[in-house]
């Protein structure tokens, strides 16, 4: 049986360090929306196969790993958790390693096939931002609403560099005293965005892409809140809802 797409949901796609996560999570709030950060999943898939020493390579192996994971929303708190094999991987899951890793595994048509189910499944109530790479042309290709959102890779590594310097699961070391990063740690995780830049842009299926029918918004050019400002007078327009 085919679920029915609800046109209500508002589709978010670009690539890492755009600022999609929080514009999303900011934009569901005004709307009365929940999130669904569909990269999650990925990174819970990446997750799994850490855990379980997958051979990165085989996809047949990685796809049975992502038969293993799951997510819930919690509807009152919008707080969104991911699972593998029953265990809440959600703290573990921006770990360098995960990062690294992901970038290989959701590459894999296979495992986006999985993970494209589940995600349909998951909001298939309607009423959802989601965020990630293909959900404008895959995901939610008949919604109302899509935007793709963009900037320079300078500008998305200093942003990915100041998220993971604030929050203690994007610490770039070990140590428990958080510490100034060095150049070449600045320049891997440069390198890191940029080879998932091409490797999202090249895949086979669900490239990362603009849906010719999404908005394209330079998020380089204006702060978080004129960004989620401006997406929520389009979705007020689009989606024909009540404005605050």
């Amino acid at each position: 049986m085919i679920m029915e797409e609800k046109t209500n949901n508002v589709a978010i796609d670009g690539p890492a360090g755009t600022g999609k996560s929080t514009v999303s999570k900011l934009l569901a709030k005004k709307l009365g929306f929940l999130m669904f950060d569909t990269g999650a999943t990925y990174r819970a898939v990446s997750y799994g196969c850490i855990e379980c020493k997958t051979d990165l390579t085989d996809e047949a192996a990685c796809t049975e790993i992502a038969r293993k994971v799951t997510v819930e929303i919690n509807k009152e708190s919008g707080e969104q958790r991911v699972f593998f094999d029953g265990k809440d991987c959600t703290p573990y899951i921006r770990s360098p390693e995960v990062t690294k890793a992901v970038s290989q595994v959701a590459t894999k048509p296979a495992v986006r096939s999985v993970m494209v189910n589940l995600q349909k499944a998951t909001t298939a109530c309607g009423g959802f931002v989601a965020e990630g790479r293909d959900i404008g042309t895959v995901v939610f290709p008949n919604a109302k609403c899509k935007f793709y959102l963009d900037a320079s890779l300078e500008i998305r590594t200093q942003r990915r560099l100041k998220q993971m310097q604030e929050d203690a699961t994007y610490q770039l070391s070990s140590s428990s005293t958080p510490k100034e990063p060095t150049e070449k740690e600045i320049a891997d995780l440069r390198e890191t965005i940029a080879l998932r830049d091409e490797a999202d842009k090249k895949r086979a299926v669900g490239p990362l892409v603009a849906a010719p029918d999404a908005i394209v918004i330079d998020t380089g050019s204006f702060t978080i809140d004129q960004t989620v400002e401006e997406l929520y007078k389009i979705c007020v327009t689009k989606l024909d809802i009540k404005s605050e």
